[in-house]
């Protein structure tokens, strides 16, 4: 259930993607993930290489050149006018707009100002609102220091 869900997202993923690069890049590593999930502890030790006694200095300092840090990767975030035209892709939008348009064609102008003034309210909240969260998340995330034990050599780091 967990492998149909990811495989559904990275579809629609897939399908905003500017970059199939790096989405078939993402969707290995989470395929990968996902394998890793559905595998006992010792077995998952297995496929990552590793075991119980954690890995030596060196194998650490070997992965970290490979594979880089394991960090949460930083997505950069879209301009003002990429956000608002994807927000005015959505379909209620389009709807809305679509009336606007046959409103005004048809002369009732009071009715076109108003469904414009939905859609510029709607979608204009919305990013403020997103906007915020995000601005939120991002200074919780710089304010919380995580701490990560890791054998290394058969000591915790």
């Amino acid at each position: 259930m967990i492998k149909s869900f990811f495989e559904k997202s990275a579809r629609i993923f897939r399908a905003d993607s500017a970059n199939p690069r790096m989405l078939q890049e993402e969707s290995e590593q989470e395929r990968r993930l996902t394998d890793l999930c559905v595998l006992s502890a010792g077995e998952a030790l297995a496929a990552l290489d590793s075991g119980l006694r954690g890995l030596s200095s060196e194998e650490a300092e070997k992965r970290l050149d490979e594979y880089g840090p394991n960090e949460l990767s930083h997505t950069r975030r879209m301009g003002f006018l990429a956000d608002i035209f994807q927000r005015c892709r959505s379909p209620l939008v389009v709807q809305l707009l679509i009336i606007a348009l046959i409103s005004g064609a048809i002369g009732e102008i009071k009715s076109a100002f108003i469904v414009s003034a939905m859609v510029f309210l709607s979608v204009g909240l919305s990013y403020i609102l997103d906007r915020r969260s995000s601005n939120t998340v991002e200074m919780l995330g710089r304010r919380v220091q995580s701490r990560t034990l890791a054998l290394r050599d058969c000591e915790e780091k």
